[in-house]
């Protein structure tokens, strides 16, 4: 087990439990996939498992440039991060219709001349990219709005996957 984080999603007033797991552990020559597991809470104390999925999380060693930070509950909603070389990225799932349904992405990114950040509301389609230089002080600010027919489910979402302004998120 990598993490495990407690919590309450479906908002019944009981803590449900986020468990991400990997089959090997410290193998550096294959990708290990990762697995998020999702269990609900029952007024009897034991746990169901509600959701799976190995594609929302970037596994040991599958990409050379991002992995697996952690897993957050706030406000019923579930955060997924991962790390980048100079930046990083984030994934809001929000159970509801009986399921979890990626509602919200980010990323930044930034190297010794420039940060590039876009947060995209899933939910109401609105984006709002940044671009800002050191050298020439110069901040692009960009705006937008790209409804998706149908919100990923968390079963299959796979990490960049969904284009916002440039960015894959």
């Amino acid at each position: 087990m990598d993490t495990l984080t407690r919590g309450d999603l479906n908002k019944d007033g009981i803590d449900d439990v986020v468990m991400v797991t990997s089959a090997k552990k410290n193998d550096h020559q294959t990708a290990t996939p990762k697995t998020l597991m999702i269990f609900f809470g029952k007024p009897n104390g034991t746990y169901e498992l509600n959701t799976q999925s190995t594609s929302v999380l970037a596994g040991q060693n599958e990409y050379a440039y991002c992995w697996f930070e952690g897993v957050s509950i706030k406000n019923g909603v579930l955060t997924i991060e991962h790390e980048y070389l100079r930046g990083g990225c984030k994934h809001l799932f929000r159970y509801q219709h009986g399921g979890f349904y990626l509602i919200g992405a980010s990323t930044a990114t930034g190297d010794a001349g420039s940060f590039l950040s876009v947060e995209y509301n899933l939910s109401t389609g609105k984006w709002v990219g940044r671009h800002e230089f050191d050298e020439t002080n110069e901040k692009i600010n960009r705006t937008g709005t790209k409804k998706m027919g149908t919100l990923p489910r968390i079963e299959t979402y796979k990490l960049f996957t969904v284009e916002v302004d440039g960015q894959l998120l």
